[in-house]
């Protein structure tokens, strides 16, 4: 059997894979190669597999994930073979490619990824073609959860948010500014807490005006500063997979048609388009 997986900074989905059978899917952390321990990995994937699959069953990996680069691929490679001694061709690519061939297949389009982070692309069937750099948590990330949470704390913080919204905000965050300040800056993931967050606001935008405002805001400057600086556009499909996408597919794609961009597929993770992708026949 093969696995396929589409990896982020919070979870990775996978997918076992074998011929004349349906798909197998299962969770396991978040293995982004700029945050994730590689040293811890092996064991919580291994702990992570369905009952009655052993490592050593698993022939090949088509693995996707965030953070995925020449200088990185090595490494999640070097994980995976430790993990899965059996495997024979391993294949590690960005997530960005994955959320291309789990939304298009083999057909043209533009692709975004709106999830823990944010990226895009233009698909040319078989490759990225064009891609506008998201440059992650600090530089970029726009539209994100890690966006969106990031915000959200910065309005706290400063007293900014309105009562209604920060009282309920604030409960559920637990922690004073020095906390807040301590896990930013210098425990692990700090995409992935203020991901957490923003679920508070997306579960809210449609009943609370300050959720709606902060959340377009946000959906609007991932248009502003990512997509506008792509040609062409007119008349494409915008496709886009995450949690935030699927959460705000109605805003994506009036925010999309404002561009001159025709409504496309949403899909919350990627991992089921990925498994009919490589699924063996």
């Amino acid at each position: 059997m093969i696995l396929a997986a589409d990896s982020g900074s919070t979870k990775t989905d996978w997918a076992l894979l074998s011929a004349g059978k349906e798909p197998v899917f299962f969770k396991s952390a978040g293995l982004n190669p700029n945050f994730a321990d590689m040293a811890t990995a092996p064991a919580e994937i291994r702990s992570a597999l369905p009952v009655g699959i052993c490592p050593e069953d698993v022939s090949g990996i088509w693995f996707y994930g965030a953070g995925v680069n020449s200088l990185t691929a090595g490494k999640i490679e070097h994980m995976l073979r430790e993990t899965f001694p059996s495997a024979g061709a391993i294949s590690v690519e960005s997530d960005m490619l994955g959320a291309a061939r789990a939304l298009l297949g083999n057909e043209k389009g533009f692709v975004a990824i709106l999830g823990t982070g944010s990226n895009s692309c233009l698909y040319d069937g078989e490759g990225i073609c064009r891609n506008v750099p998201s440059l992650g948590f600090v530089l970029g990330d726009e539209g994100s959860g890690g966006a969106i949470g990031r915000m959200l704390l910065r309005d706290c913080l400063r007293g900014t948010m309105p009562e209604a919204f920060g009282s309920g905000f604030r409960d559920m965050l637990g922690m004073d500014a020095a906390g807040v300040i301590d896990r930013i800056y210098t425990q692990p993931r700090p995409n992935a807490f203020c991901a957490s967050l923003a679920r508070y606001a997306l579960d809210r935008k449609d009943t609370d005006p300050y959720a709606a405002a902060l959340v377009g805001g946000a959906l609007r400057s991932f248009f502003s500063s990512v997509v506008s600086l792509y040609d062409g556009l007119d008349g494409l499909a915008f496709n886009a997979v995450g949690t935030v996408a699927r959460l705000c597919e109605k805003e994506l794609m009036s925010l999309a048609a404002e561009w001159g961009m025709k409504p496309g597929k949403v899909l919350g993770s990627p991992i089921e388009g990925l498994a009919a992708f490589h699924r063996p026949i």
